[in-house]
């Protein structure tokens, strides 16, 4: 009976070793792009529950593989885009038998690099993102042009947690190197969920770094470091943003110290923002912003 049973058992893992084997040839013989279209309405379909817009650019597909020419990445809400060419992503069938279907994805983006991974856990429909970039060239994003800036942008062990019900959590650590920003220019901050337009002066060189944590629409845990040939900035805070990704209100900390060439270059529009608390001497100060965004209760103090 025993013998019989094995027998069988054996019998059976060859049937499936053979079944498999066929799936895995099909899989690496079938031209497969005619489907590709196809997977790409449902991979952009299945993103705009969260927020997310994508769009692929003569998609191609292949055993386990999906790539694109071009493959456009949109948050509508935030009015922020990227554009990443020779996209490719690759399943890996061993996680989607645990469970935890995982692609990864990479490209290149504005003479630099992104790649990442996303992985959909079926046990409690969340989704994780997570992503990585390596010196994009910020005077060659669109949305970015308009301030005028130079250096390379890195993004390092950032990620985004996206459950079912569209709550959402992320870490983000960003940082440009080698910046500059070689002429005056008016921006508008309406994009990037400021209401007003601000005048910012040229600046010869900069460095910044960008941490922070995202729960549903409060950004906490914001840190900023800013090294520049105008002084250095160091902020903390928090921010809480609309249902738009909006800046709502702020509540936020800064300490300045100027250079030379910052006080040269700041020093009236810091008199009259300051309502004459600070002076065209001044060196170094702290300040606070606490309330509506547009509107907020300054306060200076360490007045140097």
């Amino acid at each position: 009976m025993s013998v019989a049973l094995a027998m069988s058992k054996t019998n059976s893992l060859k049937y499936l070793a053979v079944v498999v084997l066929v799936i895995v040839v099909s899989l690496f013989t079938i031209d497969l792009n005619r489907y590709a279209d196809k997977i790409a309405r449902i991979i952009s379909y299945r993103a705009m529950p969260l927020g997310i817009k994508i769009n692929f650019e003569s998609p191609q597909l292949s055993a386990l593989s999906f790539s694109a020419k071009k493959m456009g990445i949109a948050f509508p809400a935030s009015m922020i885009s990227t554009t990443i060419n020779d996209a490719s992503l690759n399943a890996n069938l061993f996680s989607a038998l645990l469970l935890k279907p995982t692609i990864k994805f990479s490209g290149f983006a504005y003479d630099g690099t992104i790649s990442g991974k996303i992985t959909h856990h079926l046990s409690d429909a969340t989704w994780k993102i997570e992503y990585l970039a390596s010196d994009l060239d910020l005077s060659k994003h669109p949305q970015l042009m308009g301030f005028g800036l130079l250096g390379k942008l890195s993004i390092l062990d950032s990620s985004a947690l996206i459950y079912p019900d569209f709550n959402r959590e992320s870490e983000f650590h960003l940082s440009v190197k080698e910046g500059s920003k070689p002429e005056s220019t008016k921006v508008n901050l309406e994009p990037f969920g400021a209401p007003f337009t601000i005048t910012t002066p040229a600046i010869k060189r900069f460095d910044i770094g960008i941490d922070g944590k995202l729960e549903n629409n409060h950004i906490k845990d914001l840190e900023v470091a800013l090294t520049s040939s105008l002084g250095n900035l160091n902020m903390i805070g928090e921010l809480w943003l609309s249902k738009r990704d909006r800046i709502e209100r702020v509540k936020l900390a800064l300490s300045v110290a100027l250079t030379e060439d910052g006080k040269r270059e700041l020093g009236t529009v810091l008199v009259l923002a300051s309502g004459g608390q600070l002076k065209n001497s001044t060196t170094e100060f702290k300040v606070s912003f606490d309330g509506p965004a547009h509107r907020p209760t300054i306060n200076y103090y360490d007045i140097q």
